[in-house]
């Protein structure tokens, strides 16, 4: 890719991470129209740290009290102050991050996916199916005292399920939520959270894939390109998760799935094309 290309690949990484439209689907898409054949491992690890960070930053209150809270159930004798709904949030994340990282670790057993346009097609269509659905269904105003175990384990599968391009993680993370009765401001934050481990993982990925096809050979204007597209994704990233923020409360779900389903059309046209 071109500097132009690599920036534009970041910022609409950085897009539809955290709004519910896939970030996996748009770059196997943006790839293909950059005529990229092969998997570029830096240039997805640095979109990824830019990812994380983007979450991080944007999260870092709550990231910062969940750590609080950890170290002081290791050692509640000691401390006797404690917040009880964090507690319970942080029993759903961590529940949900351990299915989740457990369906994750089949990445790559689906990177054959990625070569073939029709799949990419089905996978934007039920994920625009999924947030139709989950705007006709009644929702409630639960917080996670009131969630169970069983939707914690659903929310982090579903998670994982972003495995295959089309599928949105945050997306999935926020409809399994919302879907189980969770408030939708408390199910985004939720799923924002669940970002972390999952991005920690792809970066992990994207180390061991940059070992084996460059061997830690990279070229300056390579590195330059990557961490242009890196800022583009955490600059972006940071805007949209403010963004969404502000208007997840009071928004419906059918324009999610609108657009995913008009990707899906333009992708079919590109795969009767190719």
């Amino acid at each position: 890719m071109n500097i132009l290309q690599s920036l534009l690949y970041g910022i609409i990484s950085g897009v539809s991470e955290f709004v519910p439209i896939s970030s996996y689907g748009h770059q196997v898409f943006l790839r293909r129209v950059f005529g990229q054949e092969q998997w570029d491992p830096l240039l997805d690890l640095m979109v990824h740290i830019g990812l994380l960070l983007a979450v991080i930053v944007s999260c870092r209150a709550a990231l910062s009290g969940y750590i609080q809270e950890f170290s002081g159930s290791k050692h509640r004798r000691r401390i006797n102050v404690t917040n009880q709904r964090r507690t319970y949030d942080l029993r759903f994340l961590i529940s949900a991050s351990i299915v989740m990282l457990a369906v994750l670790l089949f990445n790559r057993s689906t990177a054959g996916l990625e070569g073939n346009f029709l799949w990419l097609c089905g996978f934007f269509v039920i994920n625009g199916i999924v947030f139709y659905v989950l705007d006709h269904m009644r929702h409630a105003n639960k917080d996670s005292s009131q969630m169970s175990g069983m939707d914690a384990i659903l929310t982090g599968f579903l998670g994982g399920l972003s495995i295959f391009p089309g599928i949105s993680r945050v997306g999935m993370c926020l409809a399994s939520a919302v879907g189980r009765g969770a408030e939708k401001s408390i199910a985004y934050n939720w799923a924002l959270i669940l970002s972390v481990p999952a991005l920690m993982l792809l970066i992990l990925f994207d180390l061991i894939g940059l070992f084996i096809t460059l061997g830690f050979v990279i070229t300056f204007i390579g590195f330059l390109y990557s961490v242009l597209a890196a800022i583009g994704a955490f600059t972006v990233g940071y805007l949209i998760i403010m963004f969404m923020r502000l208007m997840i409360v009071n928004s419906g779900f059918t324009g999610y799935a609108c657009y995913c389903w008009g990707a899906a059309m333009l992708t079919f046209v590109m795969y009767l094309v190719a």
